[in-house]
Order: structure tokens, then C-alpha cells, then sequence
């Protein structure tokens, strides 16, 4: 039987699922939650283990793990602040939205994509500025529309045409503008 190792898994403390526990697993058996900003130690066999959390239908990519007997090691559970991945966790594939980061020897991260993720706030601030450009556009070419159509009913059914266009566009460009590299 393979002696025992210990898995000591850190959830920073970000807003974003802030008070609701993670549940952990390991090889696809829960072992343990994690609560945000709080630590959790859990004992494994040792071995190859493939380790990830997951909150309702939200999960992290999983870690591969290889643990010698009576090793202790240190893992990272940290919660992206990018809105493209939140909205992009709730489709139930694995995401970078929680991601695992094993630490070495000498507690650091062994990657550099372990670091908190920064939004980028001059895309976000020209994303905001399209969006608004665009919802102000469509409002205004529907008041103008409004005043030449001679029908109430006509006018009323294209000025919610193009509202609704305007929103569209403003939405998607928005999204392009932010999410492009």
C-alpha cells in the first residue's frame, strides 16, 4: 500500500465566488472544500494524481500531480478577475476563470501564468467608449427616423429595429474590442 502524502491547497481571497466553498478533487473523488481566502490540507496516497476544483458547473483545468511518499506540497486555487472568463466559465468546460498553480521547492509558483491576471483598462476603456458610441448613434438616427416616417406605427416598429441593431452592434464590437490580443 502506498504510504500517505499531503496536499496543502491556498484559495486567495478574490470577489468573484467569494461565499461559496470550492469543492476539491483529486482522480474525480472529492477530498475536500476550500473556502475563499482560507487554506485546506488533505492527505493522498502517493503517486500520479489529476487534481482540480470546481464550483457547480464551473471547474479549473486540471493539475497533474506526481507526489513521492511522505512529500508535502503546496498549491494555489486563484480566481480570475477577467469578465471574458467568467462569462466564459459558465459553459461547464474546464477554464482558466479558477485555475490550480503548484508551488516548488522554495514556494514559488512554477509558472509565470499563476499571477494574478490584469485586465487591460485601455481596452476596456475603448470597449466602454464604442459601446456608448454605438447606443448613442442608434438613438439618435431612431429619433431621426421617427420624424420623417409619416406613420406613428411604422416609426415606432423602426426605431426599435435599429435600437435593438445598435445594441447588437455595440455589444459584439465591445466584446471584439476587449477580448482581441
Amino acid at each position: 500500500m502506498a504510504e500517505n502524502a499531503t496536499i496543502t491547497l491556498v484559495r486567495h481571497s478574490a470577489y468573484p465566488n467569494r461565499i461559496r466553498a470550492y469543492r476539491v478533487f483529486a482522480d474525480n473523488r472529492e477530498i475536500g472544500t476550500v473556502k475563499n481566502g482560507s487554506t485546506t490540507t488533505v492527505a493522498v496516497p502517493s503517486g500520479k494524481h489529476q487534481m482540480f476544483v470546481k464550483l457547480d458547473w464551473v471547474r479549473s483545468t486540471p493539475l497533474e500531480l506526481v507526489i513521492e511518499p511522505g512529500e508535502h506540497i503546496h498549491v494555489d486555487c486563484v480566481t480570475s478577475l477577467d469578465p471574458v472568463q467568467m462569462a466564459l466559465a459558465g459553459f461547464g468546460r474546464p477554464s482558466t476563470h479558477i485555475s490550480l498553480h503548484r508551488r516548488d521547492e522554495q514556494g514559488r509558483l512554477s509558472d509565470k501564468s499563476a499571477q494574478l491576471p490584469r485586465v487591460d483598462k485601455s481596452k476596456l476603456l475603448k470597449a466602454l467608449l464604442w459601446f456608448a458610441g454605438c447606443i448613442a448613434a442608434g438613438f439618435l438616427v431612431s429619433i431621426l427616423v421617427s420624424n420623417m416616417v409619416q406613420s406613428d406605427a411604422a416609426g415606432d416598429r423602426l426605431s426599435y429595429l435599429i435600437g435593438q441593431v445598435s445594441v447588437i452592434v455595440a455589444t459584439v464590437g465591445a466584446g471584439w474590442i476587449f477580448v482581441r490580443r
